[in-house]
């Protein structure tokens, strides 16, 4: 959702699994940048505030990221 701008209503209105599959394919091969960013801060050990909110933003329940469970199934 944060990486291409879409609102909760856009993705119930037009998100599918087949699509969600096809996205989660393209992000494993080419990570948005922004969460590349964060990874690499993270190793070289630099953290802030917001590394809270960033990790329990699109988390169920469980804490898997819907991205997570598809390619769990996949």
């Amino acid at each position: 959702m944060t990486c291409f701008g879409w609102t909760w209503e856009y993705i119930d209105d037009f998100m599918t699994i087949p699509r969600l599959k096809e996205i989660a394919k393209f992000h494993k091969l080419n990570p948005p940048q922004h969460l590349l960013l964060i990874s690499i801060a993270r190793y070289w050990g630099i953290t802030g505030p917001e590394d809270s909110k960033i990790e329990k933003s699109g988390l169920d329940e469980n804490g898997a990221s819907l991205f997570d469970v598809v390619q769990q199934q996949g």
